[in-house]
């Protein structure tokens, strides 16, 4: 019963990701609630990324107070020969099971609210630059310490810096 849970997880994996390419790369959205030590959270976060040969980008809403809410990562894989795991799948797993930020009373956790909103082919342009040289790109976001006030800004990025799927991305993140 188990190998055969097995092999219908990879057919799903292989048609939904492995159709879109898995000879195209892959960009996927992540939404983290919050971070404590962001300074910290970032540095793991970029180390993984130059570790696992991945890019990305990660906004950071640092004029909220007392701490960044809601913070959304592009994590962009290369291309893979393996149609059922990726880098990015390790770069999730490590988010669950090692720690990464600090909890309210300053000691170790792991990231338990972080959530994929979506998986996105990479456009082939986009594809011949990921290989991991850039790392995790942190952009520090303009707004009020309101909620969701910096989206009009990732939004403006998007478009001006990835326009062949910001739309994508945007509807993804909305």
């Amino acid at each position: 019963p188990l190998a055969l849970l097995q092999s219908v997880v990879r057919m799903i994996i292989e048609t939904q990701i492995g159709k879109a390419g898995a000879a195209a790369g892959r960009t996927t959205i992540v939404h983290l609630d919050h971070m404590n030590d962001h300074r910290g959270y970032c540095k793991t976060l970029g180390k993984w990324c130059k570790q696992l040969k991945l890019g990305g980008v990660l906004f950071l809403a640092t004029h909220h107070k007392p701490r960044p809410r809601h913070i959304f990562a592009l994590i962009d894989d290369a291309p893979s020969s393996s149609c059922c795991q990726t880098q990015t799948d390790e770069f999730l797993m490590r988010l669950r099971t090692q720690n990464v930020d600090v909890n309210m009373r300053g000691q170790p956790c792991k990231e338990r609210m972080a959530t994929v909103v979506a998986a996105l082919p990479a456009p082939a342009k986009n594809v011949d630059a990921m290989d991991g040289s850039l790392g995790l790109q942190i952009i520090e976001t303009e707004g009020s310490n309101k909620s969701q006030t910096h989206l009009p800004f990732v939004r403006r990025w998007l478009q001006e810096y990835r326009p062949e799927y910001a739309d994508e991305i945007i509807e993804a993140m909305d």
